[in-house]
């Protein structure tokens, strides 16, 4: 699948990675629409240190279950 993935301050690119799988009690999504929130803008600027590249961003999305 295509991603955009933080490769360090300022610079993302799209790449292709590896479709997730759902594990035991986990359910995958397909994303349709993702946001970003004030904690990854300042991932991307370089100045949150929880945000270690190589790292897809989003974690508010919305989608429908892919599997189970």
């Amino acid at each position: 699948m295509q991603a955009l993935i933080y490769e360090g301050p300022r610079l993302m690119n799209m790449r292709e990675t590896e479709e997730p799988v759902a594990g035991e009690d986990e359910v995958l999504i397909r994303v349709a629409f993702s946001g970003i929130c004030g904690s990854e803008l300042s991932g991307y600027l370089g100045k949150n240190s929880l945000r270690k590249p190589p790292v897809i961003f989003g974690h508010e999305f919305s989608g429908t279950i892919a599997s189970l």
